[in-house]
């Protein structure tokens, strides 16, 4: 009966147009109360680095919006592992107010990727040029999400490109974000269902 009962829950959230996945995850960091944004400087990643603490996959990237009025350029924003410094997931922030706005940051849908336990990760957006988006910002209250520790705030100048920063920050520089799941296997064959039947109607 309770296989039944699921099943027919599963039906409903995956022809239920209005309902994303986006709704589903989680957003690793929320600010609160929202701090003032400033801009970056030209030729610069921003980012910050953080364990995982339980297995999760990373769905969205995001982007601090101060004034939710979007962006005057485009930002190339990305997800490192931090031991061998490879780009796991990537994708770019368009200019306007296109991608999905959410509590004050913009999503874009990215390829999804498993973040295990045991290993440090860095997500870095790239700012090629001066602009006047209020991106980045000394968030003092974070609100961090249980399945990950932040550790430090990362940047790099002159890189030519979105690229590991290479240098540590104060811990409190914030502007890019994520969404995420916990992992297939944690959340049980219902969870995988729903999930991925949403995943391929997009």
């Amino acid at each position: 009966m309770l296989s039944r009962v699921c099943m027919s829950v599963a039906v409903v959230l995956l022809g239920a147009g209005s309902l994303s996945v986006a709704a589903l995850a989680e957003v690793a960091v929320r600010l609160d109360p929202k701090p003032f944004g400033g801009t970056p400087t030209p030729d610069w990643n921003h980012g910050w680095q953080f364990d995982v603490n339980g297995p999760i996959v990373v769905t969205h990237l995001g982007l601090f919006d101060d004034d939710d009025d979007g962006f005057s350029i485009d930002f190339p924003i990305g997800l490192f592992r931090l031991s061998d410094e490879v780009l796991l997931t990537t994708g770019t922030m368009s200019a306007g107010t296109g991608d999905a706005l959410l509590d004050h940051f913009r999503y874009i849908d990215t390829p999804d990727v498993a973040l295990q336990v045991d290993e440090t990760y860095v997500i870095v957006f790239y700012t090629s040029r001066e602009n006047s988006d209020l991106v980045i910002t000394n968030a003092q209250n974070l609100v961090v999400a249980s399945e990950i520790t932040i550790t430090n705030a990362r940047g790099g100048s002159h890189q030519g490109g979105l690229r590991l920063p290479p240098d540590i920050q104060a811990g409190d520089r914030f502007g890019p974000n994520f969404q995420f799941v916990p992992e297939p296997s944690t959340i049980g064959l219902f969870g995988v269902a729903v999930y991925f039947g949403m995943r391929r109607r997009r």
